[in-house]
């Protein structure tokens, strides 16, 4: 929030490539999956004391009452949703290996690695936006700069899932034994489940405009109860399929909450019309990724695909227009 790159930096990577040398160091001393988690925890912790040495040196330690009172208020109905994203983010590993076969629980694994790519790609975005949405939303002209700002992240999500839907079978056909070719059919369907849980990251800035985050929570339960069900329902009807289906309704649904919850908290102007149009076109090309097709179409779709959408987007102006003149003055 307030643009020190460099810590932010260090912070993020530092933590990342400590973990990975502990982890390394553990292994080689034999500890195993303990060695594994144990790196993890004591990165987390470092990482923690390292912000928050930087914190104390920032604005120092104390402590309001009313302040406390009101940031609690704010903030546990937040970290209570957190716990609930469990039944989207790891409850479906534990049905499938209740309702499905060892190999089904490996390629959904394997595919749910490549779906991770959607979140991974648009997380630079992220992490800049989010910590700037507030100032931009409360800012001059807050309301159509935040729509502005989010309208862009949206399509860069839909950009981002479809390039991921198309080049995912190819990478899985190239780097992996043909044994796991099925993996490549379960891709699409968690790339769009992954699609709608960053849309819905997006979208929920109005829950969090108002003096409470109790909309989260809301919305959060609703989520997780209908995860926790359908996932246990459909996965033992229908297998890994089902387990699938469960993914995608639940995040379907959180996203649509976060959306017309969040208009009637802290309404925005979105150009509904235009997003909707764009989704669709993103949602017919995901399926068309599922088809069989020549390793050499599935290559060209990978580019043609997502610069459509790019294309769609921009005379739809969810996009700003290409200016050549401005790419001449640069060039000059």
């Amino acid at each position: 929030m307030q643009n020190h790159a460099v810590a932010f930096f260090s912070a993020a990577v530092g933590r990342a490539l400590f973990q990975a040398a502990l982890t390394i160091i553990f292994l080689l001393m034999g500890r195993g999956i303990d060695g594994v988690l144990e790196a993890g925890v004591i990165a987390a912790i470092t990482q923690g004391a390292f912000l928050g040495f930087l914190q104390i040196k920032d604005t120092g330690l104390s402590f309001c009452k009313s302040i406390a009172k009101q940031s609690l208020i704010y903030s546990l109905p937040i970290m209570a949703s957190g716990l609930m994203a469990f039944t989207l983010n790891g409850l479906d590993r534990w049905v499938l290996a209740e309702v499905a076969t060892l190999e089904d629980v490996a390629q959904f694994g394997v595919a749910a690695k490549f779906a991770l790519a959607v979140v991974l790609l648009l997380q630079p975005f992220g992490m800049w936006w989010m910590p700037k949405r507030f100032d931009v939303l409360y800012g001059e002209n807050g309301h159509q700069e935040a729509t502005r700002f989010t309208s862009y992240g949206l399509v860069g999500a839909m950009v981002i899932a479809i390039g991921v839907a198309f080049a995912a079978p190819i990478a899985i056909d190239v780097l992996l034994p043909e044994s796991y070719q099925f993996a490549a059919k379960l891709t699409a369907v968690l790339v769009a489940a992954a699609l709608f849980k960053e849309m819905a990251e997006l979208v929920n800035l109005g829950t969090y405009a108002g003096k409470t985050s109790y909309a989260q929570l809301v919305i959060s339960a609703v989520s997780a109860v209908l995860a926790f069900l359908t996932l246990w329902w459909w996965g033992a009807e229908f297998g890994v399929f089902g387990v699938l289906a469960a993914l995608l309704f639940a995040q379907s649904v959180r996203f649509l909450l976060f959306y017309f919850v969040g208009q009637r908290i802290f309404k925005l102007p979105y150009a509904a019309v235009p997003l909707c149009t764009l989704a669709a076109i993103c949602f017919v090309w995901l399926y068309v990724s599922t088809m069989d097709m020549a390793t050499v179409t599935r290559v060209v779709l990978v580019i043609v695909a997502p610069l459509s959408v790019c294309i769609v987007g921009q005379r739809l102006g969810l996009l700003p227009a290409f200016s050549t003149d401005l790419l001449r003055r640069r060039t000059a």
